[in-house]
C-alpha cells in the first residue's frame, strides 16, 4: 500500500468522525473512497451500459448529497432550512430532477469531444460558481474574498469533483478518436448550460410546486 493510498484512508477517516457532527460533510469521505476504490469499481461499472452508468451514477451519489443535506437540516425550523424545499421529502424528490440534466449534458459532451478530467472539472467548477445562489458566490469572490473563495472551494468539492470522478471511471468506454474542443466550443457551451438552469426555475420546479409543494 502507498504512502499516499494511507493518507487518503486516514483522511477519510477523519473527516467521517468529523461529519458525524455535521452530516454534510459527508461528502468529503465519501469521494475519497469512490476515488480509493476506483479500481473495483470500474470493473463493476464496465459490466453495465455505459449511459446508464454515467447518469445513474451521478443522480446516486446527488441522492446521497442531498440525504446529507436533509439529514443536516433535520432539526432546523420550518422556514429556515437551507434547501431546494422546506419539504424534506420534496427536497428529495428535486434533487435528481434539478442534478441529472446537468450531467446529462456533461454525457453528450464527453461522447462527442475529447475533454480531459482537468477540462471535465474546471468547467463543472466554473459553471456552479457562476450559476450558484444566482451568481453571489461567484461575486463574493471579488466583494468579500475572505467568504467567496472559501465557498468557491466549497462549489468545487461539491459541483466539480463529482463529474470528474464519473468521468474518471467511465473514460476508457468512450470513444478513443473524438475531436477535441476548441476554444469557440467552451464558448457555445455557456448558454447550453445555462439553458439547463432555465429549464429548471422555470419548467421542472413550477411542476414540483403544483404537485408536491408545501
Amino acid at each position: 500500500m502507498t504512502k499516499k493510498r494511507i493518507f487518503l484512508i486516514i483522511l477519510a477517516i477523519i473527516l467521517f468522525i468529523i461529519a458525524l457532527e455535521s452530516p454534510q460533510g459527508m461528502i468529503f469521505p465519501m469521494w475519497i473512497t469512490i476515488y480509493l476504490l476506483k479500481g473495483n469499481l470500474i470493473k463493476i461499472l464496465d459490466k453495465i451500459s455505459l449511459p446508464i452508468v454515467f447518469i445513474g451514477a451521478w443522480t446516486i451519489f446527488w441522492l446521497l448529497t442531498e440525504l446529507f443535506a436533509v439529514i443536516e437540516n433535520v432539526d432546523v425550523e420550518y422556514g429556515e432550512r437551507i434547501l431546494m424545499s422546506q419539504n424534506l421529502v420534496t427536497d428529495m424528490l428535486l434533487a435528481p430532477a434539478f442534478y441529472t440534466l446537468f450531467i446529462v449534458y456533461i454525457y453528450l459532451l464527453v461522447k462527442k469531444y475529447k475533454f480531459t478530467q482537468k477540462s471535465i472539472f474546471i468547467m463543472s467548477w466554473t459553471y456552479w460558481i457562476l450559476a450558484e445562489n444566482w451568481g453571489a458566490i461567484f461575486l463574493s469572490i471579488f466583494i468579500n474574498p475572505i467568504i467567496g473563495i472559501p465557498m468557491s472551494f466549497i462549489i468545487m468539492s461539491v459541483y466539480a469533483v463529482f463529474p470528474l470522478l464519473i468521468y474518471m471511471l467511465t473514460e476508457h468506454r468512450f470513444k478513443s478518436v473524438r475531436p477535441k474542443p476548441w476554444f469557440k466550443t467552451y464558448i457555445l457551451l455557456i448558454p447550453i448550460f445555462f439553458s439547463f438552469w432555465a429549464i429548471f426555475w422555470n419548467i421542472t420546479l413550477p411542476i414540483f410546486k403544483l404537485i408536491f409543494w408545501e
